[in-house]
């Protein structure tokens, strides 16, 4: 089973409140939970006005679908047309075991069946 985890930092230069900020990021949210099946939250910078922290998770069992998802989300956010701009973002992959035997033990264990945390950033200030 692999978890899949997107963060990006959105900017939202034009908010003056933070009604104006959860007006201007609720739209996006809504496109990625809906086109991508995701979980996606905001899950920071919560009392900023003009910065948003969001996270989009999925789950699945092949790394090439999860992957593919992921990038797919971070591509849709990247190119959104709305008041919120992406900022930087990063995406991470846990190998949490296959076939739901036991419980996903925490990364670093010793053993072979420990899960594996795979790092992949982006920065989108440099595309």
């Amino acid at each position: 089973m692999l978890i899949g985890l997107l963060r990006l930092e959105l900017l939202i230069p034009s908010a003056a409140s933070l009604k104006d900020k959860r007006a201007a990021i609720r739209p996006l949210l809504a496109a990625l939970m809906r086109e991508f099946g995701a979980s996606v939250a905001e899950v920071g910078a919560q009392d900023a006005w003009r910065r948003a922290e969001v996270a989009v998770c999925v789950v699945g069992g092949d790394r090439r679908h999860v992957n593919g998802v992921l990038s797919k989300a971070h591509d849709r956010a990247a190119a959104w047309s709305g008041e919120a701009m992406l900022g930087s973002s990063s995406m991470e992959l846990l190998d949490a075991g296959g076939g739901g035997h036991g419980e996903a033990k925490a990364a670093g264990a010793a053993d072979a069946d420990s899960p594996a945390l795979l790092n992949e950033t982006w920065d989108a200030t440099s595309d």
